[in-house]
C-alpha cells in the first residue's frame, strides 16, 4: 500500500509515548474498535510503554549487532520531523501518553490506528504535515461518512491519501482510498460491539494475567491467522520490558478437546506418582523438562509421518505397544556442544557435517519414564530385533539386556532402561554420565531459567553462558587450518560476541481453564558487566 510509510511512522510517534502522571479516567482504545477485528496490538498505557522501550534500548544499543536499529531510529526520527522518544515533542503532536493505542487489520487487509487524542487540533496539525512532507497530500477536506466528522488529507486531483475521524477522546487514522468511509463502518460497528465486550478477548487477557506493555489478539476463526491451524479458536501475545529483561507471554484458546490434549502433554495427571528423571548436565546449552505424557505430541508426529509408519510396519513393531503405549509422564532432554565441534565444516555447509553424525557437533542425553520396566524391556529387545529391518545395527550394552546400542555408519544411540527410567545419550560417555545419575538440581543461570526447568514445569532454557564457554573452549583444529582457520574464528567470534552479552533464554508451557500459556524470557547481563 503506498501510504504504509506515513502510517507507520505515525504508529512509532504515538509508540513513543511519554509525559505526565494522573489524570481522569478514559476509554480504552479498544472501544474504538469491532469485536470481529481479524488482528489487532493493544498498547494500554504510552507512557508505560515508552519507559519500558528506553531501558531497553539502552541495552540494546551497545549490542554490536544494533548498529542498524540505531540507524533505524535516527531514520524515523528523520521521517516524523520530531524526536519520538522526546516527550514534549510528542505532547506538542497532540498525542496524550498516559492512554492507551491501537493498530489494527481490518477485514480488507488495510490497517487503522486508535490514537490517544490531548489536543484534536495539534494531533490533526501532525497528521497533515506528515501526510504533505511524505506523501504531497497538503489538500486538508472536512467530510461526512456514515454520520461521522473525518478530515481527509489528499493531493489536488488524486484519491484521499489519510483520513482522521475524532470520536470518544480517541483518533481513528487510516490511509488510502476509501478510508473515510471505512473509518466510518469501524466506529458504527464498534458501538454496537466494541472489541472492549468481546468474550474471547477477555479470556485471553486473564489467561495472560498481569500488566502488559503490548497486547496482539487475534479472535476466533481469524483470516490474519488462518494459515496456522493451532490459533483456530483464538491466540494473544503479550510484552513487557526492563533493562536486561524481555518477556513475550503467548496463549491459545482452547476448546474442550484441545485442553485435554494440551493438558496431557504438559502436566502430569493428578496423583500420578513422579519419576525422578537425571538433571541438566553441567556442559549442557539446551535443556529441556517436559511434565506431562510425551506420548500425544509422538502420537501427532507419527501421523505426520506415515513414512516412518510404514517402516516401523514392515519391520513388525507397533507404535502403541513398543513405544507410546509404555511412557509414562515425564520426560527430560538436553544439548552439550561436542568438544569435536567442526567450526569450518558447519561454516561451509560440507557434505555430512550435520547429517552423517550429528553427535560429532552436539552431545544428547534425554530420560523418558515408562509405566512398567518389564515391558520396556520386552520392546527394547523387539527394536533391537528389528533395527536390521529398519536399517540400524543393534549390540546390546550392560547386563541383563538393559542396554543397547543401534547405530548406522559412523551414527551410534545409546538406550537403556534404568528401573522407570527409559535413558538415551548420544556422544562417548553420556549413556554412563545418566546411569551414573548426571547433574541434580537443574543449576541453570537465572531465576527465570531454574522455574522452567523445575520439577514439574515444562519448559526449555538456553545457557548462553555456557554455550560461549564452549565455543571457546574448541581446539584450534576446530577452525580448520591454514589463512582458512582466520576466517571461520572471526566469522565465529561475529556470532559468540554477541551471544556472551546475553544469559539466558527461557521458555514455560501450561495449561490453564481456557487456554495454553507459553512464557518466554530473554535476559541480558547489564551493559556494564557484558565482556
Amino acid at each position: 500500500m503506498r501510504n504504509r510509510p506515513a502510517l507507520a511512522a505515525l504508529l512509532l510517534l504515538a509508540a513513543s509515548g511519554c509525559g505526565r502522571c494522573g489524570g481522569p479516567a478514559a476509554a480504552p482504545p479498544e472501544r474504538l474498535l469491532p469485536a470481529d477485528v481479524p488482528l489487532v496490538v493493544v498498547v494500554p498505557r504510552l507512557r508505560a510503554a515508552q519507559e519500558q522501550a528506553v531501558a531497553l534500548l539502552r541495552t540494546v544499543l551497545t549490542f554490536p549487532a544494533a548498529a542498524d536499529l540505531a540507524d533505524a531510529l535516527a531514520a524515523a526520527k528523520a521521517q516524523l520531523g520530531l524526536d519520538p522518544l522526546d516527550p514534549l515533542a510528542l505532547a506538542a503532536a497532540g498525542l496524550d501518553p498516559e492512554r492507551g493505542l491501537a493498530a489494527a487489520r481490518t477485514a480488507t487487509g488495510e490497517l487503522v490506528l486508535v490514537l490517544p487524542v490531548a489536543d484534536a487540533a495539534k494531533l490533526a496539525d501532525t497528521v497533515g504535515r506528515l501526510a504533505q512532507d511524505r506523501l504531497g497530500a497538503g489538500r486538508r477536506e472536512p467530510t461526512r461518512a456514515g454520520g461521522f466528522e473525518v478530515t481527509a488529507f489528499r493531493a489536488a486531483g488524486q484519491p484521499v491519501a489519510l483520513a482522521l475521524l475524532v470520536a470518544g477522546g480517541h483518533a481513528l487514522l487510516a490511509a488510502g482510498p476509501g478510508a473515510p468511509d471505512r473509518l466510518a463502518a469501524l466506529a458504527a460497528a464498534a458501538r454496537s460491539a466494541p472489541l472492549e465486550r468481546s468474550a474471547p478477548f477477555a479470556r485471553a487477557r486473564a489467561a495472560l494475567g498481569g500488566e502488559r506493555t503490548a497486547l496482539l489478539f487475534a479472535p476466533p476463526g481469524s483470516p490474519a491467522v488462518a494459515r496456522w491451524p493451532a490459533l483456530r479458536e483464538g491466540a494473544a501475545a503479550a510484552l513487557s520490558a526492563a533493562a536486561t529483561r524481555l518477556q513475550v507471554d503467548a496463549v491459545l484458546l482452547l476448546g474442550q478437546e484441545r485442553r485435554q490434549l494440551w493438558g496431557a502433554a504438559l502436566a502430569p495427571p493428578s496423583g500420578a506418582a513422579a519419576v525422578e528423571l537425571p538433571g541438566r548436565p553441567p556442559d549442557a546449552f539446551l535443556a529441556g523438562r517436559l511434565a506431562g505424557d510425551p506420548a500425544p505430541l509422538l502420537r501427532r508426529a507419527l501421523w505426520a509421518a506415515p513414512g516412518v509408519q510404514a517402516a516401523l510396519a514392515r519391520a513388525g513393531l507397533d507404535p502403541e505397544r513398543d513405544l507410546l503405549g509404555l511412557l509414562a509422564p515425564g520426560a527430560t532432554a538436553a544439548l552439550a556442544l561436542a568438544p569435536t565441534f567442526d567450526v569450518a565444516a558447519v561454516s561451509r555447509g560440507a557434505e555430512g557435517a550435520v547429517t552423517g553424525d550429528p553427535f560429532r557437533l552436539a552431545h544428547l542425553t534425554a530420560a523418558l519414564a515408562v509405566q512398567d520396566e518389564a515391558r520396556a524391556r520386552a520392546a527394547l529387545a523387539r527394536l533391537a530385533a528389528a533395527a536390521p529391518a529398519l536399517g540400524f545395527t543393534a549390540a546390546a550394552r550392560g547386563p541383563g539386556g538393559a542396554g543397547w546400542r543401534f547405530a548406522r555408519g559412523p551414527l551410534a544411540l545409546d538406550v537403556a532402561l534404568d528401573g522407570r527410567r527409559l535413558l538415551v545419550a548420544g556422544g562417548p560417555g553420556r549413556l554412563e554420565q545418566l546411569l551414573g545419575g548426571g547433574a541434580r538440581g537443574d543449576a541453570a543461570p537465572t531465576a527465570d531459567a531454574r522455574r522452567a526447568l523445575a520439577p514439574g514445569a515444562s519448559g526449555a532454557v538456553i545457557d548462553f553462558g555456557q554455550l560461549v564457554a564452549a565455543f571457546r573452549a574448541l581446539p584450534a583444529a576446530a577452525y580448520g587450518s591454514g589463512p582458512d582457520a582466520f576466517v571461520m574464528r572471526s566469522l565465529a567470534d561475529r556470532l559468540v560476541d554477541p551471544a556472551a552479552r546475553l544469559l539466558a533464554a527461557s521458555a514455560r508451557a501450561e495449561v490453564t481453564a481456557e487456554a495454553a500459556r507459553l512464557e518466554l524470557v530473554v535476559e541480558a547481563r547489564p551493559p556494564e558487566a557484558a565482556p
